[in-house]
């Protein structure tokens, strides 16, 4: 019989039940919780400052036509838009979504 090793929490290292595991591998202590939740804004925060950065950098290096965003007129750019991730498999979508989608972004 295999033996299963005993997880701890992220923030305090205490021995988690099986529904911690499961609720991301943090106690229930509710400190614990807070500073779980802080260190996932923060990683957020990370990604979006470094998505914005590489986006920057691409605007760097593929200049555009001038854009009504950019400050000074004169300054080259493309307009830059974040579009959403989605991780799920792509299928035909029904008109009314395909419509509410294309209305999202115009």
């Amino acid at each position: 019989m295999a033996q299963s090793q005993s997880q701890t929490c992220v923030v305090c290292g205490t021995e988690l039940t099986v529904h911690e595991c499961v609720r991301g591998n943090v106690c229930a202590d509710a400190e614990c919780r807070r500073a779980s939740v802080r260190r996932q804004l923060q990683a957020r925060r990370e990604a979006r400052e470094q998505t914005l950065r590489a986006a920057a950098r691409w605007r760097r290096q593929f200049p555009g036509p001038p854009s009504a965003l950019d400050t000074d007129a004169g300054a080259p750019g493309a307009d830059t838009v974040l579009l959403p991730v989605n991780t799920r498999p792509l299928g035909p979508l029904p008109e009314r979504r395909r419509r509410r989608f294309r209305d999202y972004f115009t």
